[in-house]
């Protein structure tokens, strides 16, 4: 058997506006949206490509870089000690965090990671969410999960991860409960915070060189996806994909560019631009968590006036003969984002397409505003 590992898939995930539109006047507005955001694109900041940045600091064979002083680097190696020591790990955050750290477990780990087995999840550690839309039941059942016997097996250890602000009244409810059974906690303390916050002085934490809004929420989530095992370098990978696409690419085959014209398509002359609702598969909550926040954080009208279906061509488990999987647009959506398969790239540029649509968006409402003024 040859040792040679086969590269793994880089399919590109697309955004297919609807066929057919409902009548002339939209069809003429999309085509009049995507030339408007031509001159948008060049606009958008390079701290857009943030993805891009930290693979940079992490370092390529195409652009070697001291690799030990990144910020990725430091994230391996926390999650690596965490791995190593502890079996169950409790992550605290906010909404958009804790939305995007659900997301990643649902769709990069076996479907029932924290059910499976020490040596069946690769000795990596279960792994719990809560925030502030945890309830007492939920809470509750965490710490019983935790067990109220401290030892040395690593059966019996277990460790806090604060990602993010962790700002919310909820998340901060979540944490002091499940402090106050620190005796089945080991005094480990890993956090993840965006560059800017003050890290806590009971906590280790780790800051990312991005901003700290909840368009940029997937980077603090790399550190407990990291802990779960999955591979966030390839997920940043996606990420960077789907930015150098934004910049480069055409603009009739440029996701985001076509993303955000279809919004605006709808929108009634001179109207405020119409939200639309993520449809992801039934176990990928999350995405369309982060994304309603996303658009409830700019003060528009929040009236949802279409859905946009997220379809998948391939799990990552065949089942065969199997039909369940078959992606199919719900007859509510309007148009449709299709990824090739269910992975850390195309996940990575799903991310990378939403946040990036969030800043086109906001560059071409803030113009708009100006011109009304």
């Amino acid at each position: 058997m040859s040792v040679i590992r086969p590269k793994p898939p880089t399919d590109p995930i697309l955004h297919c506006p609807p066929p057919v539109w409902p009548d002339a006047a939209v069809a003429g507005r999309f085509a009049a949206a995507v030339e408007r955001l031509e001159g948008l694109r060049g606009r958008v900041p390079p701290e857009a490509d943030a993805a891009a940045s930290l693979l940079a600091a992490y370092g390529t064979r195409a652009a070697p870089a001291p690799r030990r002083a990144s910020a990725l680097f430091a994230i391996l190696d926390a999650a690596r000690r965490v791995r190593e020591g502890v079996d169950r790990v409790v992550v605290l955050a906010d909404r958009p965090e804790r939305s995007i750290v659900d997301l990643l477990l649902a769709t990069c780990c076996h479907p029932f990671h924290a059910q499976l087995e020490r040596p069946e999840r690769g000795g990596r550690p279960r792994v719990f969410t809560l925030g502030e839309d945890a309830d007492a039941d939920r809470v509750q059942g965490v710490i019983d999960l935790l067990g109220d016997r401290a030892g040395d097996a690593i059966e019996r250890r277990c460790a806090l991860c604060a990602v993010g602000a962790c700002r919310a009244p909820g998340t901060r409810a979540c944490r002091a409960a499940v402090e106050g059974h620190a005796a089945a906690l080991e005094p480990l303390r890993v956090g993840c915070a965006a560059a800017g916050t003050v890290p806590p002085a009971d906590a280790r934490t780790l800051l990312l060189p991005v901003a700290g809004s909840s368009d940029e929420a997937c980077f603090p989530a790399l550190l407990p996806a990291a802990i779960a095992g999955i591979d966030v370098v390839r997920l940043l990978e996606g990420m960077a994909a789907m930015e150098r696409r934004f910049r480069e690419a055409p603009l009739d085959a440029n996701p985001v560019v076509t993303f955000v014209a279809v919004a605006r398509a709808l929108a009634a002359a001179g109207g405020p631009p119409v939200r639309r609702h993520l449809l992801p598969p039934p176990r990928w909550p999350g995405l369309a968590v982060w994304a309603a926040g996303l658009a409830a954080t700019d003060g528009a009208p929040l009236t949802l006036a279409f859905a946009t279906a997220v379809t998948v061509g391939e799990s990552r488990r065949r089942l065969e003969p199997w039909s369940g999987d078959v992606a199919a647009v719900t007859a509510a959506a309007f148009d449709a984002i299709r990824l090739p398969r269910a992975d850390e790239h195309a996940i990575g540029q799903l991310l990378a397409l939403v946040r990036l649509a969030r800043g086109l968006e906001a560059l071409q409402d803030g113009g708009a505003a100006g011109a009304a003024r």
